[in-house]
C-alpha cells in the first residue's frame, strides 16, 4: 500500500477496495478491470499505461452487505453510474445518485460509497495517478494524455473552484465507457494500449466538457419519472407489489411500451422488472416470516402463486430456502 505525505504532519494510504475484492472472490460482484498497485481487476504490464492504477467497471445484481467507507485514492478518480444507484459521499456533500451521473474526486480527497452498504447499480470508473505528493503540487499528467495544455489547465483551474463534482453524463461519455468495457473484456497481456490511450483521452475531453457546463439543471425524460413513480410505489406498498403483474400491464400502468419501460426499469434498479419485483416481495415476505408467518401464508400474502416458486426465487436471491431462513430466526 503505497504512502503520501501531504502535509508535515499527514500520512495518507491509497485505499486497495478490499471489500470489492472479497465481493469479488465470493462472486456476488462481476468485475471486468485493469489494474495494477494493488486494486482489484487483470494486472497490467508494467510499461501499459504508466499512471493508470484502474480502470474499468462492475455489475452488482442485488443489493450487497458490504460498502467502500471513508477512503482516499492516490489519483484523479472519475466514476460514471450506468444503471441503479449509489450513495455517494464527499467531506462537503452526500447524495443518493441515479443512473447518468459522473462523479469526479480529485487526488486524495476522502469520499466513500455506500450508506453503508452498496445497494444494486452498474458502476465505471478510471483512477489517474498524477503524482500529487502534496496539496500544492502541480498534476503531472501521463506522457500519453495528449489534450492540449490550455484544456488540462482549464480542467485544473473548474475541479479547484468547485464543490460539486457530480455531474450528468452525454451520450458521447457513455459510448466511451462502454468501448472501454468491450476493451477490458476482450484485454489480454499482449494487447496493444494504444485503442485505451485513445478512450481515456476521449473520456477526460468529456468529462472536461461536463464541469464547464454551469447549469446543471437537470432535464427528466417524463416517461422516465412516470417509471421512476411507480417502481417508488411498489417499493412502498407490499399490497400493490402483491398483485399480478407482469411486464405488459406493468408498462401499460406507466402509459409506455414494454421495451421502454423494460429498458427504464434496468437503468433506475439495475434489475429487470421481475427480478426487481420478486426482490421486493422476497423482503416483504421475510419480514412477515419474522413476525410469525408460515412460509406457504408469505409466499401467497406476497403475490406468489406457489410455494415452490417462492422457495425457489428466495433461494436464488438469499443464497438459502425460506426453511433454512425460519430456523436461522428460532436459534436466535
Amino acid at each position: 500500500m503505497s504512502a503520501k505525505i501531504l502535509d508535515k504532519k499527514k500520512i495518507y494510504h491509497a485505499d486497495r477496495c478490499s471489500p470489492l475484492s472479497e465481493a469479488v472472490k465470493k462472486c456476488s460482484v462481476e468485475l471486468n478491470a485493469l489494474a495494477r498497485n494493488g486494486y482489484p481487476g487483470k494486472k497490467m504490464p508494467k510499461d501499459f499505461l504508466k499512471g493508470v492504477c484502474t480502470i474499468g467497471c462492475w455489475n452488482i445484481p442485488k443489493n450487497q452487505d458490504w460498502g467502500l467507507g471513508w477512503h482516499r485514492n492516490e489519483g484523479l478518480e472519475i466514476t460514471f453510474l450506468d444503471s441503479g444507484s449509489i450513495h455517494f459521499s464527499t467531506d462537503t456533500s452526500a447524495l443518493n445518485l441515479k443512473a447518468g451521473k459522473v462523479t469526479i474526486t480529485q487526488p486524495w480527497q476522502r469520499h466513500k460509497l455506500g450508506n453503508p452498504n452498496i445497494s444494486a447499480n452498474k458502476l465505471f470508473w478510471l483512477i489517474l495517478d498524477l503524482q500529487v505528493l502534496k496539496p500544492n503540487d502541480n498534476w503531472k499528467w501521463p506522457s500519453w494524455i495528449c489534450l492540449e495544455n490550455s484544456e488540462i489547465k482549464s480542467f485544473e483551474k473548474l475541479l479547484s473552484s468547485t464543490k460539486n463534482h457530480v455531474r450528468d453524463s452525454d451520450k458521447n461519455m457513455q459510448n466511451c465507457w462502454r468501448d472501454i468495457e468491450e476493451y477490458i473484456k476482450s484485454y489480454k497481456p499482449q494487447t496493444s494500449s494504444s485503442l485505451l490511450a485513445i478512450k481515456i483521452n476521449e473520456l477526460i475531453f468529456h468529462t472536461i466538457k461536463t464541469l464547464k457546463k454551469h447549469n446543471t439543471k437537470e432535464f427528466i425524460n417524463p416517461s422516465l419519472y412516470t417509471v421512476d413513480l411507480f417502481l417508488a410505489e411498489l417499493k412502498s406498498s407490499p399490497e400493490l407489489a402483491a398483485k399480478k403483474w407482469n411486464i405488459e400491464n406493468m408498462a401499460r400502468r406507466c402509459g409506455v411500451n414494454q421495451t421502454s419501460f423494460f429498458n427504464f426499469c434496468k437503468k433506475l434498479t439495475n434489475k429487470t422488472p421481475v427480478n426487481y419485483l420478486n426482490f421486493l416481495r422476497i423482503n416483504t415476505s421475510k419480514e412477515l416470516i419474522k413476525n410469525g408467518c408460515k412460509i406457504t401464508e408469505a409466499a401467497l400474502e406476497c403475490g406468489f402463486e406457489t410455494s415452490q416458486y417462492f422457495s425457489t426465487v428466495f433461494t436464488n436471491l438469499e443464497g438459502f430456502s425460506p426453511r433454512e431462513f425460519k430456523n436461522s430466526l428460532l436459534k436466535k
